[in-house]
């Protein structure tokens, strides 16, 4: 099941991919606007053909068999294996980036492709490759959301997961063991703006705020430190 999310994933990135590899369309706008496609092709299945009899009107799909469920690891909460899943990807992917040849190659050419490509780098791989790895990460982030929170296919079951996604890897400098500090904070902000709304009626908006200069923040330092770079 977690492969088969990988898979899917992998195939919905692949459009977006092909045209960053071959015709240099920035992937940024691409993906976003497939994010929309996807959302609305999520509503239609789970509204249609894959709706819950016993469940009219409300968005989801049956419930997942047991052994389709991510068992829970920490009793009385909703903490389930995903959690170890998430940790083992992020080891796997900073090995990968940081300890292999070809995750050497994947860095180069995202710095500077011009240059990578004529030190012998191969453009289409090394472009297309981490687009479809990229892909398959967030086919498993979804498929671990889906088996280990919520057991079902749930309409709308990410709320801009993949936009505040954007914003913890800017904060954890695209660095894998990183997006777990960042994460854990992001979270933190958005999990804490809930109970504050609920508990003393203070607007979910303000975390959102806090978020937002974080990543502000973030950006004038990295192109302050780039200045200062250039001038020394």
């Amino acid at each position: 099941m977690l492969l088969v999310g990988m898979a899917a994933g992998a195939l919905w990135v692949m459009v977006p991919a092909v045209l960053r590899t071959f015709y240099k369309v920035d992937e940024v706008i691409t993906t976003l606007m497939f994010n929309y496609v996807a959302l609305w092709l999520l509503d239609y299945l789970v509204r249609g053909p894959l709706t819950d009899p016993a469940s009219p009107g409300v968005e989801q799909s049956q419930a997942f068999s047991a052994a389709s469920k991510l068992p829970v690891i920490i009793p009385g909460t909703k903490i389930s294996l995903g959690v170890l899943i998430v940790l083992v990807a992020v080891v796997l992917i900073y090995m990968l980036l940081w300890r292999t040849v070809r995750g050497y190659e994947f860095r180069a050419m995202g710095i500077n492709p011009e240059a990578s490509r004529y030190g012998g780098i191969s453009l289409i791989t090394n472009t297309l490759a981490p687009l479809l790895l990229s892909g398959a990460m967030a086919g498993l982030a979804g498929i671990v959301e889906l088996a280990g929170v919520h057991g079902r296919l749930v309409g709308g079951f990410s709320p801009n997961y993949g936009y505040t996604a954007i914003a913890v890897a800017l904060l954890a400098r695209l660095n894998p063991i990183g997006v777990l500090a960042s994460a854990l904070l992001f979270s933190t902000l958005l999990v804490g703006g809930d109970a504050m709304q609920y508990d003393l009626r203070v607007p979910t908006y303000l975390s959102m705020m806090i978020m937002a200069a974080i990543v502000i923040l973030m950006v004038c330092g990295e192109a302050l430190r780039v200045r200062l770079d250039k001038n020394a």
